[in-house]
């Protein structure tokens, strides 16, 4: 039997917008480029986890089970761990280390740090150099 893909996609800032946290029940609206990705994968038959910090609390999945559900995307996992099986994560906050090696992939400066008081304005801050 053949193993099906698996990839991790995080949910805020990645498949929807994230402007600071505004309590376990908003989720923003959909990215449209990457809910277009994820529908498509799920169409090619790659299996999709949400691999997202909010599973930590368990209350959480049910908010984010009707947000998938209104994008068209219900009925997928969601998980706060990284098992095996996943062979991608698609995420806002990672930066890539080539394997066994150490060495940082791609250009760190574009990595976005993250604070609770002005992300905004981060974003800003980076995009507009």
């Amino acid at each position: 039997m053949e193993k099906t893909e698996c990839y991790g996609v995080d949910l805020d800032g990645t498949l929807a917008e994230y402007y600071g946290w505004k309590g376990e029940t908003h989720i923003g609206k959909p990215i449209p480029k990457m809910m277009a990705k994820v529908k498509g994968w799920i169409a090619e038959g790659i299996r999709i986890v949400i691999f997202t910090a909010r599973a930590d609390n368990p209350d959480n999945i049910e908010a984010i089970d009707e947000w998938l559900e209104e994008q068209g995307i219900g009925e997928l996992d969601i998980t706060n761990i990284k098992t095996p099986d996943i062979s991608r994560i698609y995420d806002d906050r990672a930066i890539q280390v080539k394997r066994n090696d150490g060495e940082i992939l791609g250009d760190e400066s574009l990595m976005i740090e993250w604070t609770a008081e002005k992300p905004v304005d981060k974003l800003n801050e980076i995009y507009n150099r």
